[in-house]
């Protein structure tokens, strides 16, 4: 018997029901037999299991470091009892189909289960990014031995070792501080949701210390006798000095002075370009970008787009949610005619026109990672009707992003005349649209669409040092606009995009400037292509973690850290020292670089020993946490406990009502 390990139980069945259906013509597929796990069936043991002096939260005892990390049986009696039935099978079978997730984590869970049961038998992986039959079928045909996945494994467990580490350490040690100053809060330090945390509290700052200032533009209003148009001063170099950091002029008397010397003069056609340009098809969706546009449209939260886009890939309406990437295989556009068909069968999509033939820049084999991007599948669409409406909104945004690749590319003339008046420039640009091409799409939805297109001017045809009037300037006069608070849709996306930020965050860091040019040539170029701060699978659960742990709020829309998250912010980053001690845990540069570092791993371009040494190295440094000069004020709230005389009391909420609870009550205070 060959047994398949599936990560969960949707895709057990989808994989058995196909198996079944093969083994009536095909006598080898009824060799397998199929079992699931119920994701991560293990869990890292605590820290008293290693040594049980680390049951005390003792900031003494500090670091914790395990010669060997140890798994165990998640705490549920059905996880156990179904790793029994999983270890049962393992024992009758002659070799394994591993059939996890196609990216690290689901690389691990079955991998270390089997290294629980201290496997010696042939494993094979299955590697399947959508659970339709045609998907199924394509990766029996490509199954491949599962070392060749090892690197996989090792990244996603060392990541779960090193988030391990810093979460016990850092928590504990941050939790100790806190409690001195009377704070009965349980600190929770994280990789990743510290960093996030940081993120919000700066731009929540942003916001709060923002000052409204004008700045001004000039126009010019110029005529070749036929018809008039505007055109824009180019800012000449000699006052640029007088530019704000954001390129804008706040210094209304150098445009007077020049709207004064060229007002009713010639200007001279220094050049005149048109060209045909065209804006192809969006991309299709990855994660993050589904979860950014159904945030906006819908109000979604992060996490509630990641259950929707799950269940409709359990319902094999839509392929693997967790993906980063927004291409499709090359060898997958045989499949389009026959998905199109499908979606237009449903009455919803009946009315569009998408042609087959088109081929749009999605289809890039060079561009595909672990998974492709997400799209339907054509499959097992008589459940559409039983979706729920939040279901139903999703699965539409993805069906809609697909259509769009069979139209024709948007196409435009767009026209640029630069003007020379006595020493300055003038710039005009004008589009005319040709085709509407895959906007037809979002026009039929949304008439406003074409706002960017449609309101610019129409130009007139010029000629190169053809001679025509200044009739009048305008001077603009607009103000800075204070930025808006993240909502969950765009902090999912500075998480993604966070080497965007690479140039700020590393001025931060207060190094030479030959270094901050050095580490920001290189961020960029290597952060770009990893994962960002957390991964596609990761973001959602991080901010869920950060409201459940009290440090951020959600006001309508608006995600904004909460008084005891700008406090742990500030208690990291406002004293220099603690700032080049403990400074990495709330960096997003930190967070970014341990994405790459497992990125290496699992691409077997570093060992997973030399980077949690890098880490070890930096947790023995625990031993002098308390002799940092923490800025922390004292919390006149809290209440001695009069038990123990070293915890605070706190009124918390019970199952019975109200009480008083000590802060030292796990560490020994009854």
């Amino acid at each position: 018997m060959k047994l398949v390990i599936a990560e969960k139980p949707s895709l057990g069945k989808a994989i058995a029901a196909w198996l079944a259906m093969k083994a009536k013509t095909q006598p080898q597929y009824a060799d397998y037999k199929v079992t699931w796990l119920f994701g991560h069936m293990l869990q890292m043991v605590e820290p008293e299991v290693y040594d049980p002096k680390w049951k005390s939260r003792d900031i003494e005892l500090l670091p914790i470091k395990p010669s060997k990390f140890k798994l165990q049986i998640t705490h549920n009696s059905g996880i156990k009892a179904q790793v029994s039935k999983v270890k049962a099978l393992h024992g009758e079978c002659v070799e394994i189909l591993h059939a996890g997730d196609p990216d690290r984590e689901g690389q691990l869970l079955v991998d270390e289960l089997l290294d629980f049961f201290n496997n010696k038998k042939l494993v094979y992986r299955l590697w399947l990014p959508a659970i339709d039959d045609k998907s199924i079928e394509n990766a029996f045909n490509s199954i491949k031995p599962n070392s060749e996945y090892i690197g996989y494994k090792l990244a996603a467990e060392t990541r779960s070792r090193a988030d391990w580490l810093v979460g016990m350490n850092y928590s504990r040690a941050f939790s100790h501080i806190f409690r001195k100053h009377g704070y009965s809060n349980v600190v929770s330090i994280g990789r990743v949701q510290t960093a996030t945390l940081k993120l919000i509290t700066n731009r929540d700052n942003e916001i709060k210390n923002f000052i409204s200032k004008d700045f001004y533009e000039l126009f010019g209003i110029f005529s070749n006798n036929d018809k008039s148009f505007n055109a824009k001063l180019i800012l000449p170099e000699n006052i640029k000095t007088n530019l704000d950091d954001s390129g804008r002029l706040l210094d209304k008397q150098v445009l007077c002075d020049i709207a004064a010397k060229i007002e009713n003069t010639s200007a001279i056609v220094s050049n005149y370009k048109t060209d045909n340009k065209i804006t192809r098809q969006p991309l299709l969706f990855n994660l993050s970008e589904l979860q950014a546009i159904a945030n906006k449209k819908f109000g979604y939260s992060a996490q509630e787009v990641l259950n929707i886009a799950q269940s409709l890939y359990e319902n094999k309406l839509t392929s693997y949610p967790r993906s980063d990437c927004q291409f499709l295989p090359e060898s997958q556009f045989i499949d389009a005619a026959d998905i199109l068909k499908s979606i237009l069968s449903i009455p919803t999509y009946s009315k569009f026109t998408p042609d087959s033939n088109i081929k749009s820049a999605v289809w890039n084999d060079k561009k595909i990672t672990a998974h492709h991007a997400i799209i339907p599948t054509g499959a097992n669409l008589s459940c559409i009707d039983n979706l729920k409406p939040s279901e139903r909104n999703i699965f539409d945004l993805i069906i809609m992003q697909y259509i769009m690749q069979f139209y024709p590319e948007l196409s435009y003339n767009q026209v640029d005349i630069t003007l020379e008046i006595e020493s300055y420039q003038f710039k005009a640009s004008g589009k005319s649209l040709t085709n509407l091409g895959w906007k037809k799409l979002i026009v039929k939805i949304d008439n406003n669409y074409l706002e960017d297109i449609e309101a610019t001017q129409l130009l007139p045809i010029l000629y190169s040092e053809q001679k025509i009037n200044c009739l009048k300037t305008e001077l603009i006069t607009k103000k800075t606009q204070k930025p808006l608070p993240y909502t969950e849709g765009t902090l999912i996306k500075s998480m993604e995009n966070i080497h965007m930020q690479i140039e700020a965050l590393v001025k931060q860091q207060e190094l030479d400037e030959v270094m901050t040019l050095k580490l920001i040539k290189d961020y960029k170029a290597s952060l770009k292509e990893t994962s960002g701060l957390g991964t596609e699978a990761t973001r959602a659960s991080v901010i869920e973690t950060l409201k459940k742990r009290g440090f951020i709020v959600t006001v309508k829309k608006s995600i904004i850290a909460t008084e005891f998250g700008h406090l742990l912010i500030d208690v990291m980053t406002n004293n220099k020292i603690i700032r080049d001690e403990l400074g990495f845990l709330s960096s997003p540069l930190t967070t970014a670089e341990y994405e790459q570092f497992f990125d290496d791993i699992q691409n077997n371009r570093m060992t997973p020993d030399s980077f949690l040494n890098k880490l070890y190295q930096q947790l023995d440094r625990l031993s002098s946490f308390t002799t940092l000069p923490f800025n922390l004020p004292i919390n006149s709230k809290s209440v001695m406990c009069p038990s123990c005389n070293k915890g605070t009391l706190s009124l918390r909420n019970g199952s019975k009502g109200k009480f008083w609870g000590c802060s030292e009550y796990q560490a020994g205070c009854g």
